[in-house]
């Protein structure tokens, strides 16, 4: 009965607004492509959007909506995230989060995260429960992007997983972005996935990434990245 769990979370933000005096801070959307260098059939494409509103000074909500085409499957996977944050200023924004993926069968995860943007150095990290019938499993991300100038930016991530109804194993990805005007961003990122799924099947595969971004609002983007499952493995 994870679901009905699932839309009553969505509730709770939806009536957000009407508590208390909502502001627009700030989105992000994204268009990408990911898939493995040694076999194209295994990629993904992915469409998403990021809002954040802020209430009162210090607290913010986040929602995150995506969709994917995953190839290899010949199937379409969903992802909606929504987060509470608390802002510190200059010490950056912690939060709670929830999330759940839908594809063959429906996951649900939640944990915690924190953010921080000081100069032109950004970094960002969490840890996650899996929701899964009968055991939980856990996953952890941390990343981070310096900008060399106005224009380029380079960073790193690695992303764990343990479950063992998903998968067990690690990703790690180098990327580098460059902006064109005030609000797009094109992206870049190579990497490597190590892991094993339930099945008994192996993946020690190189991956290349493509995307664009387009980031709008006062704030010009979000305090949170994107949290899904299926951001651990990049083609499917």
């Amino acid at each position: 009965m994870r679901f009905p769990r699932f839309t009553a979370a969505l509730a709770v933000f939806a009536i957000l607004p009407g508590i208390a005096k909502a502001e627009f801070l700030g989105g992000r959307a994204e268009v990408s492509h990911s898939m493995f260098v040694n076999d194209g059939s295994l990629a993904k494409s992915t469409a998403g959007v990021q809002l954040e509103w802020g209430f009162g000074p210090g607290f913010v909500t986040q929602t995150d909506l995506s969709l994917s085409g995953l190839h290899a499957l010949d199937d379409t996977a969903l992802n909606i995230t929504t987060h509470l944050g608390w802002s510190f200023g200059e010490m950056g924004t912690a939060g709670l989060f929830y999330g759940w993926d839908k594809v063959v069968g429906s996951e649900d995860f939640y944990g915690l995260e924190y953010a921080r943007a000081l100069g032109g150095t950004e970094v960002e990290g969490f840890v996650a429960i899996i929701d899964e019938p009968g055991s939980n499993g856990t996953m952890a991300g941390l990343s981070g992007r310096m900008a060399m100038n106005d224009r380029i930016g380079l960073g790193a991530s690695v992303d764990y997983m343990s479950s063992d109804n998903l998968a067990d194993g690690t990703r790690i990805g180098l990327n580098g972005d460059y902006t064109l005007g005030a609000s797009t961003r094109l992206r870049g990122e190579l990497g490597r996935v190590n892991a094993d799924d339930n099945a008994g099947n192996s993946v020690n595969e190189t991956y290349v990434k493509l995307g664009v971004d387009f980031r709008f609002g006062q704030k010009g983007g979000t305090s949170f990245g994107t949290r899904s499952l299926f951001n651990f493995l990049p083609g499917m």
